[in-house]
């Protein structure tokens, strides 16, 4: 029987290894930090009794013992009495060691306390959470609120805010954690931030997980400081932070501080920021440097994410200097920013530059993304610099050939590529329309609009992109069609892409945008001589009168800039005549004086003739110009629409205006410098932001002013009077409008539809 008995509870024992062992609840009921045997399990004595698998203590109330892991011990909560219960750590709590989960939504007995309830958040834009829990740093002095050194860990539905340090620390080597459907850095209800701290410093870690897919595992994050830090020098990596709100209230309407959203750096591998699956972006409303920063890593993919507005991407909520960052180092190789797949391109907006490489990045990919608009690619939202800015970088790749990798970039303040000191930068397949200079430009500068760089015999220049030449196509006005002949000299010998773009009018500069790729040719081999004459054939049928502009790609990738557009139709015009006739008794010669003007010069013609007497005609002519956009029935005056119309005319006189001489390049310059802070303004008053529209008016009341000083200067004497006083009193007008505008302007009502 001794035998039977032994053997017996070894079979039972071995069976209950077999089953492991049955996880522990740990209980949390009150709010204190002491570690006593006083019927109290307080949080401090939890994550104790979960490291140490031992109780708190033998009265009831105390925290059980956990079990060793594998097994997952739960630590919940169940504090006695309604609303939010602070936890105030004297000091930094333990470090967790042992596998747990922390679930704040435990705090919901409804039985005996009112409600809310505590609870997870359901909505897919926005966050309805109830989160009851809060870990609050102010008397924890210079710690970390969660610090976890421990694999396999999940952290949920709570309130961390206020630690010195960070609120979470995921420490070096850990892996497979999750931090989900928490508050960091805010307060319990989502709306404002009392803290200065990081929000997850993951370091060295693998695999873990911050966020989710769902609206349940949505972090909403706000603090002065990084709100995500992935630092992996040891070789760390992969880690996915998908679905949060960044930098933004828990409504997802609102700016929140923010310093960066997510910062990936030292040699970080693999993780992925966003996604192109449902729920997967981030929303990186606010951000003092960036909502994304790159910093020497490699191989992360940044994508799906609304970067710069709030959590419909239809409005701008940063101000900031870069909304992307990459760069600093070789080490910082093979990232993507976006993707060709649905849903992998980022709304890049709200920044002075929108996506800086810098700092010796190579290999950076930007597909499918929209910058410098909303997610549909049609409205203006704006970067009020450069759209994209290469710079100390190499082999970047801004579109491709491939369906869905093209980029829309659209609406920046300055260039829509900007090329600096980058070397093999292939731009290909975009729609790039509606910037304030041009759409691909060689120049470091994102402050200015900078002209076309006139191509060289051979090409043989150096400098960014080696200052590829552009091509030239066929002149005149295109017909209308599939196919189109170019020119291109370029190195001798050599074998280059070219694509073409169709556009609804020209950029000023006679150098084009490409809002709608049409079609390429990658077999354009020049001779010996740098020649080579070109047919591209198109995908579609282009209407004729459209505007096209193309650009060559050389086999190391250099891309060049657009070249010039064929020719503009002419604008409709309407004639209205009328005669006047005086007989007299004069035995003088007849003379006939007639006035004509054109859309695109004011000329002056004058005949004299001898014919019989005694009749004296004199015949005035007035033409008046139909622009696009329903311009020609706009009422003048301190209107957005009326302002534009009279400032796209103005632009179309001083751009055919040959009377202007050396002043023309200075005043085009200024009067469209003074449409694009029009347009910014414009763009502010639909975010219904009625003082930043004043403010934003302020500089294009400037820009026409100079424009007037420059007319009114000595050099300006040289133009004809009549020239002169022309431009002066259109601009001098549009002035006083704009400025009666800036003065009562209400928004967003005065603002036109984008």
């Amino acid at each position: 029987m001794p035998f039977l008995r032994a053997a017996g509870l070894v079979a039972a024992f071995t069976l209950a290894l077999t089953r492991g062992a049955v996880a522990t609840t740990i209980t949390v009921n009150g709010t204190a930090d002491n570690a006593a045997d006083d019927g109290i399990c307080t949080l401090r004595e939890a994550i104790i009794a979960a490291n140490t698998n031992t109780a708190s203590g033998a009265m009831p109330g105390e925290c059980a013992a956990g079990q060793a892991s594998p097994t997952v011990d739960t630590i919940e909560f169940d504090i006695s009495g309604s609303g939010v219960h602070a936890i105030k750590p004297a000091s930094e709590l333990p470090t967790i060691t042992e596998v747990v989960l922390i679930d704040g939504y435990t705090q919901r007995p409804c039985a005996t306390n009112t409600e809310p309830c505590s609870r997870a958040n359901t909505l897919a834009v926005g966050d309805d959470a109830e989160l009851l829990i809060e870990l609050d740093g102010t008397s924890a002095g210079s710690s970390v609120g969660l610090r976890v050194q421990a694999s396999g860990c999940t952290v949920r539905g709570l309130v961390i805010d206020r630690f010195a340090s960070d609120e979470i620390f995921l420490g070096n080597f850990t892996s497979n954690n999750t931090i989900a459907g928490n508050f960091l850095g805010t307060d319990p209800t989502g709306t404002s931030s009392p803290s200065t701290s990081v929000g997850i410093e993951d370091d060295f870690g693998t695999a873990n997980t911050i966020g989710g897919t769902t609206p349940a595992a949505r972090n909403v994050m706000a603090s002065t400081s990084d709100q995500i830090v992935v630092n992996d020098n040891s070789g760390g990596g992969n880690d996915v932070v998908q679905g949060n709100y960044l930098g933004v209230n828990a409504a997802g309407t609102a700016a929140l501080p923010a310093e960066t959203g997510v910062h990936v750096v030292g040699g970080s591998v693999g993780n992925a920021i966003g996604g192109s699956a449902p729920g997967a972006g981030n929303v990186m409303g606010n951000f003092l440097v960036g909502g994304v920063y790159l910093e020497s890593a490699n191989d992360n993919v940044v994508a799906g994410n609304l970067i710069g507005t709030d959590a419909t991407g239809t409005m701008v909520l940063a101000s900031t200097l870069e909304a992307v960052r990459v760069g600093n180092g070789p080490a910082c190789a093979d990232n993507v920013i976006g993707g060709s797949a649905a849903g992998a391109g980022n709304v890049i907006t709200g920044a002075a530059i929108g996506v800086d490489v810098h700092g010796g990045a190579s290999g950076t990919v930007i597909q499918g993304n929209r910058i410098g608009t909303d997610l549909s690619g049609t409205v203006a939202l704006g970067n009020s610099g450069c759209g994209i800015l290469l710079e100390s970088s190499s082999g970047s790749t801004v579109g491709g050939t491939g369906p869905g990798e093209g980029n829309v970039i659209a609406f920046n303040g300055t260039t829509g590529v900007a090329i600096s000191t980058a070397t093999g930068s292939r731009v290909l397949g975009n729609s790039i329309f509606s910037n304030g200079g041009l759409g691909i430009s060689f120049t470091s500068r994102c402050d200015v609009i900078s002209p076309p760089t006139m191509n060289d015999p051979g090409d043989a220049d150096t400098g960014q992109n080696n200052l590829q030449n552009f091509p030239q196509l066929a002149a005149g006005i295109f017909p209308g069609g599939t196919s189109i002949d170019g020119m291109l000299n370029s190195t001798p010998s050599t074998t280059f892409r070219v694509e073409v773009f169709a556009n609804d009018a020209c950029d000023s500069s006679g150098n084009g945008e490409g809002h709608t790729f049409v079609g390429a040719n990658s077999a354009v081999t020049t001779n010996a001589s740098g020649d080579a004459a070109f047919t591209v054939n198109f995908s579609l049928t282009v209407a004729a009168g459209k505007v096209l502009t193309a650009t060559a790609t050389a086999p190391d990738g250099s891309t060049s800039e657009f070249g010039p557009c064929t020719a503009t139709p002419p604008t409709t015009t309407t004639t209205t005549t009328t005669s006047t006739t005086a007989t007299t008794t004069s035995m003088a010669p007849t003379t006939t004086t007639s006035t004509a003007s054109t859309t695109s010069t004011t000329a002056a013609t004058t005949t004299s003739s001898t014919a019989p007497p005694p009749t004296t005609t004199t015949t005035a002519t007035t033409t008046s110009t139909t622009q696009p956009g329903g311009c020609a029935t706009e009422p003048v005056g301190a209107t957005f629409v009326s302002i534009d119309c009279r400032l796209d005319a103005l632009i179309a006189q001083v751009s055919g205006g040959s009377a202007l001489g050396v002043l023309q390049p200075k005043l085009l310059d200024q009067i469209q410098k003074a449409k694009t802070h029009k347009e910014k303004a414009e763009m502010l008053c639909r975010q219904a932001s009625k003082r930043r529209t004043r403010r934003a008016l302020r500089p294009a009341i400037n820009k026409v002013g100079q424009f007037l000083r420059t007319l009114a200067s000595r050099k300006g004497h040289a133009i004809p009077p009549a020239v002169r006083d022309g431009l002066g009193s259109a601009a001098d007008a549009i002035r006083g409008d704009m400025q009666a505008l800036q003065r009562a302007v209400q928004c967003p009502r005065d603002a036109p539809p984008a």
